[in-house]
C-alpha cells in the first residue's frame, strides 16, 4: 500500500508520540524515590557493650513498582553491601542491626541509610548515644 504525501507527517507524528511513551518508564524511574526517613531504637544506650543497635529507614516512592538499590553507611566508615528491594507500594521499610560499643565506652554513634539507584538520595543520621559499662 502505498502512502499518500498528506499521512506521512501525521504518521511522524504517532510515531514520535509512541517513542516518547516508551520513555516514559525510564524518566519515571528517575524521580521514583521521593524520600527516605529513618529512626533509631533506643536513641540512648546505657548498659554492657558490645550491644545490637537498630535503625529502620522508610524508603518512599511516587512511582512503582520500582527496583531501588541502597546501602547503609555507619559513623565509623563502614558501609554495608548494596541491596536492591523492589518496591511495589507507595514505602517500604528496610532495617539494619548493628554491634556497637566496647566496655567503658562513651559517645555517639550514627547510621544512615543511602540510596543509589534509580534516585541518588540520602536519609538523616540517626543517632545513638551510647553509655556502656
Amino acid at each position: 500500500m502505498r502512502q499518500s504525501r498528506s499521512s506521512a507527517p501525521a504518521l511522524r507524528i504517532a510515531l514520535a508520540f509512541c517513542l516518547a511513551a516508551l520513555a516514559l518508564p525510564a524518566s519515571a524511574q528517575q524521580h521514583a524515590v521521593s524520600r527516605v526517613t529513618i529512626v533509631v531504637k533506643p536513641r540512648v544506650y546505657s548498659g554492657t557493650c558490645p550491644t545490637s543497635i537498630e535503625f529502620a529507614a522508610t524508603i518512599y516512592v511516587s512511582h512503582r513498582p520500582v527496583f531501588v538499590d541502597f546501602e547503609w553507611e555507619h559513623s565509623d566508615g563502614g558501609h554495608s553491601s548494596p541491596q536492591r528491594i523492589e518496591i511495589s507500594g507507595a514505602w517500604h521499610r528496610v532495617t539494619e542491626t548493628w554491634k556497637v560499643g566496647t566496655p567503658g565506652q562513651r559517645r555517639n554513634v550514627w547510621a544512615k541509610l543511602r540510596v543509589l539507584a534509580p534516585t541518588s538520595l540520602a536519609s538523616s543520621q540517626a543517632v545513638v548515644e551510647l553509655n556502656c559499662r
